[in-house]
């Protein structure tokens, strides 16, 4: 059709009204009522669907039409779509049959939707490319609905009769078609505010969600709680009929579904061999893609058609799948995937968006939270054998007294272990002959051993025994000759010929009364009867309730021999530095109790240590340490004012100790020492034996300006709970893991996870026990700052260490 032509069908020319007619009074009148209705109308109806329908069915035959039909751009194709129709057009109510869909420029309606101007064409016989969709017409009005330059759509009616349309048909749909653009903005506006709304209120969903999942790291009680709260969050954003975690085991090579929830059976699942066949495959699919995925209906169809897997008929195939990778240390170690069964909730790419965000925040907490869990593991563990440690043993002792009492029976009995000579293997073969040695005698002993009995690793090399239903010593007799005879029988360890011995001190729980009946009161006297053992030969075992007042005579002498040593002033201070690993500056020292006995020379603590710290004597010695640390702080200061720090090991019973705190604070203020310069080194073992009056001493020691320093990290209750508790400034890594670190994945896994855990928590570490240059190196490529051990110096009088401080403070100058 030429542009001529088409100018020709337009009208373009004012309206002149005429003299007025009742007749055309009435009908101006019936086409103002009809907009003003439609007006009306309009504006409570939120949708143009709605409003279109309307227009066809309450609104046009009031124009006197014989039909029209609603056309409305459709945003993906771009044709004009019919929506809503009157007249034949329409023969049922709401539902388009077979609706017409329309090019741009096609037709007349075309022409008026790409020139967004009104056409009317009298005599359609002229309309060259006029449409015949049911049956001819003899004139069409065509109306565009157009809202800031914008095509929204076109309203459309044909008549049997020529000339049909007036000015006033004109004006009335152009009125309307300026209803519905408007309406149309105005739906626009409240949806994308709706819209930004959702998009807001999801947006602080899932911060919250990623706040509260790394909470989970902190809050969660172990990994089953963690994944069980997990869920939790995760059901919150996105709904779904199964969610599961599965975790690829690098050694096995296998997957494992730790938790795996389904909502058709209700069961929160730890069992790692969950899943079934399409699970595990769409999960590896994550993880060797690298990426999150997204499966269909059709997808999952597809897939099970072209891949020969066992899949379990009787089960129904998921609606749709979705799955994000978890990268822990810059690895895929898993997936954390979400499926539905049916499509009553089907996925979005939001959904899978939303996933790959939580994915992302669950693999740090995974990652926290396993190495939480690895030396939550270690706190209750000896690195080294496996076995249970110290606290895990009183722990289980005390449970079982508990069980006694609550029977009303003593049924409960402990071995104290003690290998023979073992001193002279590690000086005579190495340490790491010394190592092995543990490990295989700690298998000989469980060889020995029920099922439900527990060995524990105590320390060093002494081992302890815990049996729950002893009614019969004998038992006990023929099972400790049996373990003695066990370790008499040579073991070869790297072409070495090593016999041992064992001497066993042995506690019925029927020796004491209910008020004595403590663990660690069996556990003294079970280390007596030991003792005694030794002293009759080793490589034999002694009851405790046999013993005679001979043989606890010796022990007697000992605390009076300590008693002598406080009063003659023969304790004395020694140092062994703390030094950077890399520059080897010398950052503090580390104050070491001595004994110099005028007849046997230079004794260590472990010869007395332990006898002292049961008789209490040991809060006297911690307070000669503190005085001689005080007094040695305050000569280095008068020396500079920047001067390496000191730690005083302070014992469990002194923490506890009434005016402990106010001793502290009395010498830090008579010898005038500033803050930050003399610190107060803890083991774990005093935090759990006396924790309130620990945590309480502790705080008020910081508030004076003094670090606090965590020994022997690793070897008691290490975990995040203890670490937020308390005011720790520093940890120091326990030797036992240093010393196998370039050997032993483990001890080297358990080192990196407590130097992030403890920068995360802005707490500094020292690695002790450094012995070799490599196991040097090991700890500074592991991230380790601060070290020490014999690598750089042993334990030194006072005198040697303030002739290398004066070295090292030379150097720094």
């Amino acid at each position: 059709m030429s542009t001529d032509h088409v100018n020709e069908l337009l009208v373009t020319e004012p309206y002149l009204p005429q003299s007025p007619t009742i007749e055309s009074l009435a009908q101006s009148n019936q086409y103002l009522t009809a907009l003003i209705q439609f007006v009306t109308f309009s504006i409570e109806m939120q949708s143009v669907e709605d409003i279109v329908w309307y227009l066809t069915k309450s609104v046009i035959g009031q124009l006197g039409f014989e039909d029209c039909i609603v056309y409305l751009v459709d945003p993906e194709s771009s044709l004009l779509v019919q929506r809503a129709a009157y007249g034949d057009k329409n023969p049922s109510d709401k539902t388009i049959l077979d609706p017409i869909r329309l090019r741009i420029g096609e037709g007349i309606v075309g022409r008026c939707a790409e020139l967004k101007k009104t056409m009317l064409v009298n005599d359609l016989s002229k309309a060259e490319n006029y449409i015949v969709d049911d049956k001819s017409r003899q004139s069409e009005l065509a109306v565009p609905i157009v809202i800031n330059g914008e095509l929204i759509g076109v309203i459309d009616s044909e008549h049997s009769a020529k000339d049909f349309y007036t000015q006033h048909h004109v004006s009335t749909l152009q009125a309307i078609a300026s209803v519905i653009a408007s309406k149309y903005a105005s739906l626009q506006t409240v949806q994308k505010l709706q819209q930004s709304i959702a998009s807001l209120e999801n947006a602080k969903r899932l911060q919250q969600a990623l706040f509260d999942i790394t909470e989970l790291v902190h809050i969660s009680a172990d990994l089953s709680d963690f994944y069980r709260k997990l869920h939790r969050i995760l059901a919150d954003l996105i709904k779904a009929d199964a969610f599961y975690i599965c975790l690829f085991d690098n050694n096995s090579k296998t997957l494992n579904f730790p938790y795996y929830f389904d909502k058709s059976t209700g069961n929160h699942s730890p069992d790692e061999q969950h899943g079934d066949a399409l699970d595990r495959a769409f999960a590896q699919r994550v993880i060797s893609g690298q990426a999150p995925l997204f499966l269909s209906q059709e997808d999952i169809s597809v897939y099970l058609n072209n891949n020969e897997l066992q899949y379990d008929n009787s089960r129904t195939p998921p609606y749709c799948w979705m799955g994000a990778p978890l990268r822990i240390d810059n690895k895929i170690t898993g997936t954390v995937a979400v499926k539905n069964i049916t499509n009553q909730t089907p996925f979005s790419s939001k959904s899978l968006e939303l996933l790959w965000y939580t994915a992302q925040q669950i693999s740090t907490a995974l990652k926290r939270k396993h190495d939480e869990s690895m030396l939550q593991h270690l706190a209750l563990h000896d690195e080294l054998t496996g076995l249970p440690n110290r606290t895990l043993f009183i722990d289980r002792l005390m449970h079982s007294l508990e069980a006694d009492l609550r029977r009303e029976q003593q049924q409960t009995c402990i071995l104290y272990l003690d290998l023979d000579r073992f001193k002279l293997v590690n000086d005579s073969y190495g340490h790491h002959i010394g190592d092995k040695l543990l490990v295989l005698v700690s298998n000989k002993i469980k060889s020995c051993l029920r099922q439900h009995d527990t060995l524990a690793r105590l320390s060093g090399d002494e081992f302890a025994i815990l049996l729950e239903d002893i009614t019969d010593l004998t038992l006990v007799e023929t099972l400790s000759t049996r373990i003695i005879e066990e370790l008499r029988l040579p073991i070869d360890i790297e072409r070495c010929h090593i016999a041992t011995t064992t001497s066993i001190g042995i506690v019925h729980a029927s020796e004491f009364s209910q008020e004595k009946r403590l663990a660690s009161e069996m556990l003294r006297c079970a280390d007596n009867a030991m003792y005694q053992a030794k002293r009759q030969g080793k490589g034999c075992f002694v009851f405790h309730h046999k013993l005679t007042s001979n043989s606890l005579h010796d022990i007697l002498v000992l605390e009076q021999a300590l008693d002598t040593a406080l009063q003659d002033g023969q304790f004395v201070c020694y140092l062994q530095p703390i030094i950077h690993l890399t520059t080897l500056n010398i950052e503090g020292f580390e104050t070491l109790i001595r004994w110099q006995h005028p007849e046997h020379g230079l004794v260590s603590p472990g010869d007395f240590i332990e006898v002292a710290q049961k008789s209490g004597q040991i809060i006297q010695i911690d307070k000669i340490m503190m005085d001689c640390a005080c007094k040695l702080m305050q000569r280095w200061l008068k020396y500079s004012n920047k001067v390496p720090y000191l730690n005083i090991n302070v014992s469990s019973s002194s923490i506890a100790a009434e005016g402990f705190l106010a001793y502290f604070q009395s010498k830090i203020a008579q010898y005038g020492i500033p803050e930050g310069v003399l610190n107060i080194e803890i083991t774990e073992q005093a935090l759990i034996n006396n924790f309130e009056q620990a945590t309480y001493a502790l705080h008020e020691i910081q508030k004076a300006g003094q670090k606090i320093i965590l020994d022997d990290f690793g070897t008691g209750y290490s975990s995040l709970s203890y670490l937020h508790q308390l005011p720790i400034d520093m940890v120091k890594i326990d030797r036992s893991f240093v010393r196998t670190i370039g050997q032993s994945h483990t001890a080297k896994s358990i080192v990196k996870a407590v130097l992030s855990l403890a920068d995360s928590l802005n707490i500094q570490v020292v690695i002790e026990g450094i012995e070799e240059a490599t196991q040097r190196d090991k700890a500074i490529a592991l991230g380790g700052v601060y070290g020490q051990g014999f690598l750089f110096h042993k334990p030194m009088s006072i005198t040697k260490a303030e002739a290398l401080l004066d070295f090292a403070v030379g150097d720094q100058t």
